[in-house]
């Protein structure tokens, strides 16, 4: 016939068991913390690698040593270049400022109009927006041009947003 099961209650002998749980012995944690710490180790050998023996070490000196050691041997000689760059005025040299006042005098000696090239993107990039309440300047990339494009229209507000707030 089938198997009647009585209820927990009705076997003391199990209940017991599981009521009577044995508090974890001092050798039982100390074994689990051994294996947690080889588990650790383990996993930092193979994502870092092994370290070597001092006798491996004083056999196989390292890559930076061997550098070390060969630019102390030899003596570089460096040859400098000469770059050549296209005229685009009075250069300064970060070191070297005697031609300032030549170059200020060449920055403003210029016919005006609207700037070129990448200045002209610079200032619509920094310039083309609306001012808040606040006075915080909202950068727009609405431009009025065919399919989204600043036109030169968007470049000349930008130029006029810049002016008015020098």
């Amino acid at each position: 016939g089938p198997v009647l099961l009585r209820p927990v209650a009705a076997r003391p002998a199990l209940k017991e068991a599981w009521t009577m749980a044995r508090a974890p012995r001092p050798l039982g944690i100390a074994l689990v913390i051994a294996v947690l710490a080889q588990v650790v180790f383990q996993a930092c050998e193979v994502f870092v690698g092994p370290g070597l023996s001092a006798g491996l070490r004083a056999r196989y000196p390292s890559p930076v040593t061997l550098c070390a050691k060969e630019e102390a041997e030899t003596k570089v000689r460096v040859k400098k270049i000469r770059v050549c760059t296209p005229k685009r005025g009075i250069d300064l040299d970060g070191d070297k400022l005697d031609n300032l006042d030549e170059w200020y005098q060449e920055t403003i000696s210029g016919q005006g109009g609207m700037p070129k090239g990448f200045m002209q993107d610079l200032v619509l990039r920094s310039y083309f927006g609306t001012w808040s309440s606040r006075g915080w300047f909202k950068m727009s990339r609405d431009y009025t041009g065919p399919l989204g494009q600043p036109s030169p229209a968007d470049h000349e507000t930008a130029l006029e947003n810049l002016k008015s707030n020098m």
